[in-house]
Parts: structure tokens; sequence; C-alpha cells
């Protein structure tokens, strides 16, 4: 304390082994000095804004919001003075009712900032809307920080930021139906097809970035090998061809479900070769793209830290469905082709600042997309979708994919038909290729195409015309550069087309605008003939074999539909096509099989074998099997398992489910409960802030009503207080302990800052080198070690008593423990100077990233630079005293120069903003360099001797790193409080430990 002629006074306080001392003693040499000001006499919160955000807004909340879709709130708050921990509310009024609502943030709290920043979630409140306060219509928001007035303020009256009733709004928007295809393809004897997880992958990343509330959507998986004739690649537009024919096949049958709003994706696996993507319209019904970890070009510039889930084919998916709603490149990183774009660079957002910028949100986890992300309709790195995008897609959903709005195909006239599908590519020699023709018997057009100047001509044997039919294809929308190498691709245009069929025709023919034939399918007279169809065994998930026998008296060239009906043949839909073989006239057997997932249940299925020989058609009939009911298939998404929240905070529970028999199963069948609350609601997705205190088991299941009934579970645990998780807490009182390693006998000796006891926990053997964490997210620090002699990870979880072993790394590897994912949990992680590159295995689904960063001779310093909670890839480099940065919240390169070569880093949140700092301490003096990340002033600290270990971390609970080193000559630790400026001193270890 000061006395009145401002000396120091010091008092001393004698613990055991501990010794307080104020500064002024003459023990610290500092050479800054600050006063911290009492927050009661000058500290004010203001509110700021809302934002209501379902994946893309602004700050005038101008982005249109769709009815029912996932609606968070973001609250803006900062603090006039010091930053505070505080928590808020935020009342929604709909009409004549009120809600009130409180924070998702860990704890319902956030560390309120002089400066806060819009790119890192916690830095503002987060609250989550009920689905039941997004129905069509409009609310009012009023949001208040620090409600209770737990803290004092010099001014109370700034504390709410409120938008009025009416002024907050939700539109109508109809459902996207999807059909997608995994299709395979066969190239060298090996049969590829997309990894099993990656279609829904798709279907999960569009349902959160397009304005829409619902996807419903089929997952149909087939190999196109036998449509090809050959082992290859298939292309784009022969994929699309391929969908096309399924579509209006499909749309035959209107009791198979599907609609005639319904886009159809094809999605092929690169692990063969790597396919362009493509759409067959703007707008149209069919597009594919491939699939697979990385891809190559600009677009993977960064798509190691943009994109962790192992595969690209969702956000390229989505470009190419997004063809089919009518939308154009944006013309960026070598896209061409588009349509005039308002943004700058490709962004997301037309201003970098101001209340127009727009930022992405993903609902997913929360992940902030700040204005270097870049529209998917670009080929840029960084993909989200742009209020361009946003708005121009939420106009065309609503405007043409309302049910009401489409054809009513039960209105035409229905006749026999031929299905012509196939591309004509244009330029200086036109050419045409033609999927095989099938005859459809009593078809209505459902192509919904118009007449034009090309035509499609039926000829008999004398080649004379029995009918013309005029067309117009549609352009198809290609895919120049997104993969590595730049393709110069002719414009095309595509077929799809239900020509009425005239007897006698054996020759059909495409004529050009200027008469000539761009080509011909011949084929004899007669019909083909197709007899023997059987059914092999079958097996609850296997593949079906279907055998069958073919005759075509006339030896044209045989191509085969397989239909499938689970309901005694009264209706069927096609589950295999285009399989071509040559036939002869005394008849071929054939064989093929049939993928589980297109065999849906029933107790007199049948199989129809349709043979064409590129007009005339002739089929044949399984006799009755019985296929059993499939169970659904569910997993939690959200949140991960042994999660903790405090009582009160909100939880929001996402799992994805999926039924072979019905699709998405209808919201009825999917239900949570909870262990201790019991019927928690249901849905596929589900807020909840009503928990009661405990360890919960929160169960997901699915009833499908025909004894298919099928669970997943995680572990929630609900605290009265969150415990805040210091660095090196293994008692779990929130402060830092004095611990250290042994390497002689492998033991780790703790004095526990809870009680001052000592534990001795033997973990670990010589040479090993401690990693220790909180890896399993219960609020202790668990003993761990890294094995450099066979790269494994030894860990004692604290929270369970069991141990985990995990072989991560190699002999020479840099161990950096952190959470890169964000889900809590620390995931194990490597650093390899002799490439520069970082491997991670995220906890959250055991997905590997591996992420180049750093050169040979940088020092790995993985820590959260930016508040987002997600651990950062960082490097020191010695050679040029540079920090290399990647920023998880902005995804962007931060390069800061700090330090010399000899320096130790010791990065950690030194001013308490939820920010690590960039810190280094000189063991040649003791000298410690912090540069703040609230105010990025450096300040300059003596503390500590040449020899000593830095030992940063909360020793007194604060929220504040302190700076703290161990004396191996004495076997003493030096610890500077932040708290209260107190000096401590503790003699604990053996000269030869490693303090951890």
């Amino acid at each position: 304390m000061y006395s009145k002629k401002g000396l120091f006074v010091a008092i001393f306080f004698v613990f055991g082994l501990s010794l307080f001392i104020l500064p002024g003693s003459g023990f610290l040499n500092s050479a800054t000095t600050e006063a911290s000001a009492d927050i009661n006499n000058s500290f004010d919160f203001v509110a700021t804004g809302l934002e209501v955000t379902q994946g893309t807004q602004n700050l005038r909340n101008t982005v249109r919001l769709v009815a029912g879709k996932t609606t968070f709130v973001r609250f803006y708050v900062r603090a006039n003075g010091h930053n505070a921990v505080t928590n808020a509310s935020l009342t929604v009024t709909r009409g004549s009712n009120s809600t009130v609502l409180f924070p998702v943030n860990p704890g319902g709290e956030i560390n309120v900032l002089p400066n806060p920043n819009r790119t890192i979630r916690n830095q503002a409140f987060l609250f989550q809307l009920p689905e039941a306060l997004t129905n069509v219509g409009t609310i009012g928001l009023s949001a208040q920080v620090n409600p209770q007035g737990n803290i004092n303020e010099t001014d109370f009256s700034n504390n709410t930021f409120t938008i009025p009733a009416g002024n907050i709004g939700f539109e109508e928007v109809p459902s996207l139906d999807l059909v997608i295809y995994n299709i395979g393809y066969r190239m060298n004897g090996i049969e590829y097809f997309a990894r099993d997880f990656e279609p829904a992958l798709m279907v999960n990343w569009m349902s959160r970035a397009l304005p829409v509330s619902q996807i419903r959507y089929e997952l149909r998986k087939e190999s196109i090998r036998d449509a090809l004739g050959a082992d290859r690649l298939p292309t784009c537009e022969e994929v699309n061809n391929f969908l096309l024919a399924k579509r209006t096949l499909d749309l035959q049958t209107p009791s198979s479900g599907i609609t005639t709003k319904a886009r159809y994706y094809g999605m092929v696996s690169d692990k063969g070769e790597f396919m362009r993507g493509c759409a067959s319209g703007l707008p149209g019904f069919a597009s594919s793209g491939p699939t697979g970890e990385t891809l190559g070009g600009d677009i993977n510039e960064f798509i190691g830290r943009w994109k962790t889930d192992n595969s690209y084919g969702d956000f390229y998916g989505a470009h190419e469905v997004l063809h089919n709603l009518n939308r154009l490149h944006a013309e960026f990183c070598e896209a061409s082709d588009g349509t005039p774009y308002p943004n700058p660079g490709g962004s997301i957002s037309p201003t970098n600042s101001g209340l127009d910028t727009v930022f992405g949100f993903d609902t997913k986890d929360g992940a902030i997309y700040p204005t270097n992300w870049t529209d998917n309709m670009a080929y840029c790195p960084r993909q989200w979708i742009s209020d361009f995008t946003h708005n121009g897609t939420m106009n065309f959903i609503q405007n043409n994919l309302n049910q009401l709005n489409q054809p009513n195909y039960a209105s035409l006239v229905a006749q026999d038909s031929l299905l012509v599908v196939g591309t004509i590519n244009q330029g200086p020699t036109p050419s045409l290729e033609l999927a095989p023709i099938f005859f459809v018997p009593n078809a209505t057009d459902v192509t919904n195409n118009t007449s034009g100047n090309y035509a499609i001509v039926s000829r008999n044997s004398a080649g004379a015309e029995l009918s013309r039919y005029p067309f117009a294809p549609d352009e198809i929308a290609e895919e120049e550069s997104i993969n590595s190498t730049p393709v110069d691709v002719p414009e095309r245009l595509k077929i799809t087309e239900l020509v009425p069929f005239s007897a006698g025709t054996t020759r059909v023919d495409v004529v050009s605008p200027t008469g000539a034939n761009l080509g011909s399918v011949n084929a004899g007279i007669n019909n083909p003939i197709v007899s023997a169809v059987t059914v092999g065994t079958v097996t609850s998930g296997q593949p079906v074999t279907l055998n069958w026998s073919a005759l075509d008296i006339d030896g044209d060239t045989l191509t085969f539909n397989i239909q499938y009906s689970d309901d005694n043949g009264a209706t069927y839909r096609i589950v295999s096509a285009y399989l071509k073989a040559a036939s002869v006239g005394n008849g071929v057997t054939f064989s093929t099989s049939i993928d589980p997932l297109d065999i849906t249940a029933g107790t007199q299925a049948r199989f129809r074998v349709v043979a064409s020989d590129g007009i005339h058609t002739g089929s044949a009939d399984s006799n009755a099997f019985a296929v059993a009911n499939h169970p659904p298939t569910v997993a939690i998404n959200k949140p991960g398992d042994d999660t903790t929240i405090t009582f009160g905070e909100s939880i929001t529970l996402s799992a994805d489910a999926y039924d072979i028999d019905e699709g998405l199963p209808p919201v009825s069948e999917m239900t949570w409960s909870s262990s201790i609350n019991g019927n928690l609601g249901n849905g596929n997705e589900l807020t909840v802030s009503n928990l009661s205190l405990g360890e919960h088991v929160i169960t997901f299941s699915v009833n499908d009503g025909d004894g298919g009934v099928v669970t997943d579970s995680i572990a929630v645990e609900v605290t009265e207080e969150r415990v805040r998780q210091s660095v090196n807490d293994f008692d779990g009182d929130g402060e830092s302990d004095v611990a250290v390693f042994r390497p002689s006998n492998g033991v780790w000796y703790v004095n526990k800052s809870s009680d001052g006891g000592q534990l001795n926990v033997q973990w670990g053997q010589n040479g090993d080198i401690p990693v220790q964490a909180d890896y399993d997210e219960d609020g202790t620090t668990d003993f761990a070690v890294f094995r450099p002699s066979n790269g494994t990870w030894y860990v004692l979880e604290s929270g369970r008593g069991t141990m985990r072993y995990v072989q991560w790394g190699l002999n020479g590897d840099v161990p950096q423990p952190g959470d890169y994912d964000g889900d809590s949990k620390i995931d194990v992680a490597v650093y390899r100077p002799a490439n520069g590159t970082w491997f991670i295995l995220n906890s959250r689904e055991q997905r590997f990233q591996a992420v180049r960063f750093g050169l040979s001779g940088d020092r790995p310093v993985a820590r959260d630079f930016d508040g987002d909670t997600l651990t950062d890839i960082a490097v020191f480099r010695p050679s040029d005293n540079v920090w290399y940065i990647i920023n998880s919240s902005t995804n962007t390169f931060v390069v800061k120069q700090f330090g010399i070569p000899n320096d130790q880093t010791v990065a950690e949140d030194y001013d308490g903003d939820g920010e690590n700092d960039i810190a280094a301490w000189q063991p040649s003096n003791g000298f410690w360099k912090v540069q703040r990340s609230d105010s990025s002033v450096t300040q300059n600290f003596q503390w500590g001797l040449s020899g000593d270990k830095p030992v940063p971390g909360d020793y007194d609970g604060d929220g504040l790193a302190d700076l703290v080193v161990f004396r191996p000559s004495d076997s003493t630790w030096y610890i500077r409080q932040s708290s209260n400026g107190l000096i401590r001193y503790v003699r604990f270890g053996l000269s030869s430990d490693i303090p951890v």
C-alpha cells in the first residue's frame, strides 16, 4: 500500500514456503507500472447493435430471413474503460407475446471489451431464437447488457439496444428438393465411389449456407461404368445426361415421391481422376461435380485452413446446384461467363467497414466468416454465400420452386414417346453425343421444353420422314478452372426431350438449324426380348444380384434399364440405367449388382429389366420377393460428447438422420430425451435451456414406425458455474498449480493451489515430453506425455480416470496440443520441422488435418491469438524475429516482428482480454517483453535470471497470466501475481525437473 508520502511499504506473508512481497521492495524491477482503475467509479457498458443472422447478414439486418430456418442474434456491446465479464438478456416480441432469452455463450457471459472485434464469436453475446419465433411474420428485439445491474456503472441508460416490432421479418421459402447420386466408375480395375459421408456433408453445408429452411433429399448410389461401356472417368455431361434420363423416368411415376421441382446432382470421387463439374442449364435440373480431400489451384491456397472436414464436395456441389437455380459465376479467380457482381474481389460483403458490412455466420459451430471470404459462385478460396447470391437465390426459389407453381403434368395427354438425351458440342464442326434412346409407353412430357430451331426427325426403314419434333436445347454451365489446370471448353448444349413415337420408326436424326444432320440412331424393326429375370439372395445392407436373358432378332446392340418396385409392380422407379451389352440372335445371359441404398423395403418387391435397341424396347419382370425394413441411420453432430454447460445456459442439439425407405424422417419420428429431464422435444435440431443440474445422457432416437429404432447418445454435464480452465490447473480450482515432471522416474509432482497438498502421479518415462492439457473437458488439466521414440501420446484423463494412447507423430516432431476444431477438447497435434507441416487430429470427428505452415528452424507457438477459443497455428522465426500466425476466426495471415533470435516464446493472456499476447523471455537477462493484444502496447519487465525457466500461468485465479520463473539452481518458483502485484516464491522440485 502507499503511505501519504507515496513511499512503498513491504508486507510479508509467510505460509510455509510461500512469500508475498508488494511492489517497491526492490525484488521486481519493472519498466512499466500500471494502476488498475476502480471499475465501480468509472465504468460503463454501451449497447451498440443487434445482428439477426441465419448465415449471411449485415448490421442493418437487410439480408432477408427465411421462416423456419435456424436463427441467431448477435448482441454487440462495448465497455468504456476496463473490460469486464457480465451477462445479457434478449426480449423477443411477436404480436402481443414476449419471450425472454439468455445467451448461449459459454456460461451465458462474455468478457466485454473496450474495442470488441466482430470477427470473434465470443466478443458479442449470442442468442438462438426458438423455431416458433421464426415462423412467417415479424418480430421486435430488445437486448440489455448487465440486466441485473450486478456491475456498477456510471450510466445504465445506454445498456439496451432495441429493434422495434415489425422491423425483423421472416418470409416463406419453399423447400429445396434434391436427388443425390453417388456416381461410381472404374479405372485400372478399381471401382471408385465418393465416400459415404460426402453426399450428406454437401446437404449439411447447403442447408446452412443457402436461404432455405428445409432441404428434402434422397440418396442413391450407382456405378456408371456399364453405361460408359469402358473403364474410364465419365465427363460431367455424361453424368448429367444420365441424371436427366433418371429424372424424366422418375417423374413418369408420381407415387415415387420425386417432385417436379427436384434437382438431381451427381457426386464423383476424384480418387481415380478429377472430373470437371458442370450444370445442365441455367436454370436446369441436373448437375454434377467432383469430390475428394483437396483441390488444386488457387482454391487450394488455404483449403487446409478454411476446410477441416477433408472434403471439398460440399461447397463444389452447392456451386453446381446454384447454377441449376439460375445463378451465374462471380467473375473472380478465373471464373468466367458470369454476371455483374457488386462486391469487390468476389467478397461476400459489399464493404469492409460500416453498417453494410456483411459477415457470414456458420450455424454448425458459430464460426464467423468476415469480408475476406468469397462468394460460392467465384473460384476463390474461403467460400460462403454473399448477400447478392443469398437474395438472388431466395427470389428464384420463392418464384420457381413453390409446388403450386409447378406444371400440372397430370393434365397433360399421355402418349408413347422416345426419351432422347444427349449433348451438342458447338464449334466449327458441331458434333453430337447421344445416350441410348428408350421407348417410354404412355409418357407425359415432363421435360417442359419449348420449340426451337433444332429438330428430332423420326424415319422409317426406307428413310422417309415420319415426324419432325422441333426443340430448343439448353446451354450447359461449364467449369473452366476450378481445378488446378484451366480447361478450354467449347460451348455445349444439352438435349432432354420426350418425342412422340411414330410407328415404324427405325432411325432418329438430330438436325441443326442449318438442316445438317448432327447424328443418328438406327435400329431394326423388331423389339428386343427379355426373359428369365431372377433375383439372388436378398440380405439386408448387401448388394442384390440380378440375372436375366435377352434376345434381339435384328442383332442390335442392347442397352438395359433396371427398374424396382416395392409394391408388387403397382409403381416402378429406375435403379440402374444404360447398362450396355451386345446381343445376338440366340440370346445372352446378363448380370448386374444393385446397391442396397436403392432397394426400399417391401413384402412384394420386384425388378423389371427394360432392354432398348436404340429405339424399341422390351421388358420382363422378376418374381416377387421380400425386402426387410431398413433401420434409419443417425448421428449427433452437435454438441460434442462430454460437453459442460452452466445451469440455465441454452444448448443446441443437432443430429443427422436418414432412412433408405423414407428419406429424411418426419419430425414426429425424431425424438430427443435426457436421462434426467425425460423428453426434450422432436426434430433433428432442438434448442433447450431448462436442463437440470447433473450429468445427463442426451439421446437422439429415430423410430420409423416399422420396427426400426436407432439411437445415438452424448454426455452433457450441467453445473452451477462453469469452471474456468487455467493453464496447468491439476486440481480444478481455476488457478495454475506449481508442478514438475521428473524424467528420472517419470513422476509428476504437483503442489495443489486448492489446499496446499501435494499430488504425485507416475505417468511417463525418461525421454518423454510433457503435454499436459485438459483433454476430457472437465476443467482439470490431465497428465500427458508425448514419447518421441514411438510417436505416441499417453493421456491420463482426470474426468474418467481412463488412460488413452494415441499414435500421432514421429521422432523429431514438436507436440502442439490445442483446441483446433472448437469443441472445447484438446486435439493432439504435432509440428514437423523437417517440412514445416502441422499434423492435427481433430477430436470432434477424429479427422486428420495437415497444414503446411513454417520453415525449418521455426519454433511452433500454438495459442489462441484472436480470442475465438480456437487454437491458432503460429510460428516464431528466429532468422527474422517474426511471428507468423493464422487467425482461425478470420482465416487471415498475421505477420508481426517481435523479439530477438534467442528469445523463448511465452505467449499467454497477460491482459485478460481472452486473447493470448505475443510475448518473449530473454534467457540471457531474464527480460520479459509482452505485446498486449487489448491495446498493442508493448510492456517490458525484468523478472528472472540467466538459467531460469519461464513458466507463465494464472497462479492467482484472476484470469490474467502471471510472470513466473523456475530457478533450477535453488529449485524455487518466483511468481509475480497480476491480481494484486504481490510476489510469491515457492521452493518445489529438483534442479533436473521439468517445470510444467
